[in-house]
């Protein structure tokens, strides 16, 4: 009596064999065309967030500045350096001609009437505002002056209470004294708001990884080095060309007439307007079924200055 057989002959097995290496092999190339699309993707959307990252440092900086009144200090079709904004506050007391003192940082009414984003140095540059005599604003005027020293102090008699900004329990909060030179003028009196500025530099720079940055860096004379390392702020972007449309930073300059003005001949007490161009290209190529090759893009903003003294 014949007993019926089951399972596969041989020429089945190879047959399910050949045919599932068909489907894993379509299957597999559509995964591998789903992570190339992906890795692709991050690589764009990572180059658009370093692209954003130069709208978030320039602007704070340079819509404060003014041509005018001698901030810029150096500029190019890559670079910029100029003084920037660092501090303010008011004249509390002078207990010499070069010597005035702030009020403290925090207050007990919790008004503000110091603040900086970085503390002051000696280098740094302060302007003060002198009334002069005449009653109005007609001969008031700033007054430029170099910060020497800077100390710490607390107590009662750093900003007394007599100058009606600080309360009896203020005496414990640290307050700052600033040496300055030139002296002050005696027109200057108490409670005269003044500005506290430091010269910074922003600049397209190659990083020891080979790839070229926005960089930050800052300046004091008599600090060893004087000039600081540029820190990045923005990037990686593309490398420098000296052809502007190529290059991974591009300033162009204008004045008020909407003329664009050349660094190495025009003064730069003129500029009231900078276009600022910064491209990015991702770091390894986007390939997808229609495209292969790198990903470049580029963000152009505008900023306005104040341009006056």
């Amino acid at each position: 009596m014949n007993r019926a057989r089951f399972g596969f002959t041989l020429p089945e097995l190879l047959m399910s064999i050949v045919l599932f290496g068909l489907v894993m092999t379509v299957v597999m190339r559509v995964i591998v065309r789903q992570q190339r699309f992906h890795r692709g993707a991050n690589e764009v959307v990572a180059m658009r967030g370093q692209l954003r990252q130069a709208t978030y440092a320039l602007p704070v900086d340079l819509r404060a500045i003014s041509p005018a009144g001698g901030d810029i200090t150096d500029w190019s079709a890559s670079s910029i350096s100029f003084r920037a904004f660092s501090g303010s506050s008011i004249l509390c007391m002078k207990p010499a001609a070069d010597i005035l003192v702030l009020p403290p940082l925090t207050l007990t009414k919790t008004n503000t009437l110091t603040a900086w984003l970085t503390q002051p140095a000696a280098g740094d540059s302060l302007l003060i505002l002198d009334e002069n005599l005449l009653i109005g604003n007609a001969d008031d005027i700033w007054r430029p002056h170099e910060i020497t020293a800077v100390a710490g102090i607390t107590g009662m008699s750093a900003c007394p209470t007599t100058s009606g900004f600080t309360l009896p329990g203020d005496g414990g909060r640290p307050s700052w004294q600033l040496t300055i030179s030139p002296n002050l003028s005696s027109t200057v009196i108490t409670g005269a708001p003044l500005r506290i500025f430091r010269q910074v530099s922003y600049e397209l720079y190659e990083g020891s990884d080979g790839r070229w940055y926005l960089g930050a860096s800052d300046c004091l004379p008599g600090r060893t080095p004087e000039c600081s390392d540029p820190t990045p702020v923005g990037g990686p972007y593309r490398a420098y060309d000296t052809d502007a449309g190529l290059s991974g930073l591009a300033l162009t300059y204008f004045d008020a007439a909407g003329a664009e003005l050349d660094p190495a001949t025009a003064d730069p007490a003129d500029v009231v307007r900078i276009e600022i161009v910064v491209r990015g290209e991702t770091n390894t190529p986007f390939n997808t079924d229609h495209a292969t090759g790198t990903y470049r893009d580029s963000l152009s903003f505008v900023i306005g200055l104040r341009n006056r003294e």
